[in-house]
């Protein structure tokens, strides 16, 4: 299967050597390196000159996560999507492991691998997870599954998961066209960027293709945003926590929540409205900033609904086994 390495710039000089020594230095025979320019400070002079056989695209502005990807989804020639952080270092092995299961099993439409965290500052891999993959809740909540636990093997048991994380996923070109808006619009547009990786995983398991988890395939991320690591059981360090965040993440995050769970849920719960009711009201008291967003979410919300109609009318799962893949 022909291989293609995807990755975006965005104020990711720093990170340049590590992440691209991993990558160049993986164990897989056929793979092509693309970068996209988002935003540069100095990381694509730096991808030039140490690492040549890149392909540099650059279309001249910020065009988001979601945009840029489906131009490159588009116009290049592979079996194989791996999207990587500009945080993210793989082990050697990452993208020949990931493949095997693609190989393995035809209905795989997307890979997991087991995703450990990273310190830049101290260049030094952890022993905690940033994630195994995505969990979805009924309710809907969605969080990296093992954040911040040890590996203590108790993920390695479930070959298939709900979702699959932003931050190194691997996808297998025929699936994500397959679900793909028009045949062109892979992740949905109008988020930009962030839950742009659960609204995909649920419109895949839709349409009948699986998401695996590989847990021989490693890689660490340092990660912009995560979650609260004691969630609500601190309230006071969650709130902390989350506002710390920027106003772009913790907006866009409020909206796309918001249209993912449009988009795809079969059913709008009590438990779901009440939490959608109470996130609102969080936003209202410690966040009243994020607040700014509610205008385009309406305007956004048709849209989204229209998108719903069009995932029910394509999809080949009923909503009984949909509904196995939520907690």
């Amino acid at each position: 299967m022909k291989v293609a390495v995807l990755q975006q710039i965005y104020k990711s000089a720093r990170f340049v050597e590590k992440v691209y020594s991993a990558i160049m230095a993986q164990d897989y025979p056929d793979f092509k390196v693309y970068t996209q320019v988002s935003v540069d400070d100095g990381a694509v002079e730096k991808i030039k000159k140490f690492f040549p056989q890149v392909e540099i695209i650059d279309p001249g502005e910020n065009l988001g996560m979601c945009k840029g990807h489906n131009q490159l989804f588009n116009s290049i020639e592979a079996d194989v999507f791996v999207l990587v952080n500009p945080d993210a270092v793989l082990e050697k092995n990452y993208i020949s492991e990931a493949v095997k299961v693609l190989q393995a099993d035809s209905s795989v439409g997307a890979v997991a691998g087991k995703i450990f965290k990273y310190d830049f500052g101290n260049n030094m891999k952890l022993v905690v997870f940033d994630s195994t993959g995505i969990d979805v809740y009924k309710s809907g909540r969605v969080k990296d599954r093992g954040q911040f636990e040890q590996d203590l093997g108790q993920y390695d048991k479930k070959a298939y998961i709900t979702g699959v994380s932003g931050c190194i996923p691997v996808y297998r070109k025929s699936a994500i066209m397959d679900v793909a808006h028009e045949g062109k619009e892979v992740f949905d547009e109008n988020f930009f960027a962030y839950y742009d990786d659960t609204d995909l995983s649920l419109r895949l398991l839709w349409r009948g293709w699986k998401i695996a988890f590989a847990k021989d395939a490693v890689a660490y991320h340092a990660r912009t945003a995560s979650g609260s690591q004691s969630g609500m059981k601190k309230p006071i360090e969650f709130i902390k926590h989350h506002r710390s965040h920027a106003y772009n993440i913790r907006s866009l995050s409020f909206k796309n929540q918001i249209l993912t769970i449009i988009k795809n849920f079969p059913r709008f719960s009590l438990n779901l409205i009440l939490r959608q009711i109470a996130w609102l009201g969080y936003v209202l008291i410690f966040e009243t900033d994020t607040l700014k967003i509610i205008p385009q979410t309406i305007k956004e919300i048709p849209v989204a609904y229209k998108r719903r109609k069009e995932i029910m009318r394509g999809r080949k799962i009923s909503v009984e086994e949909f509904e196995k893949y939520l907690l």
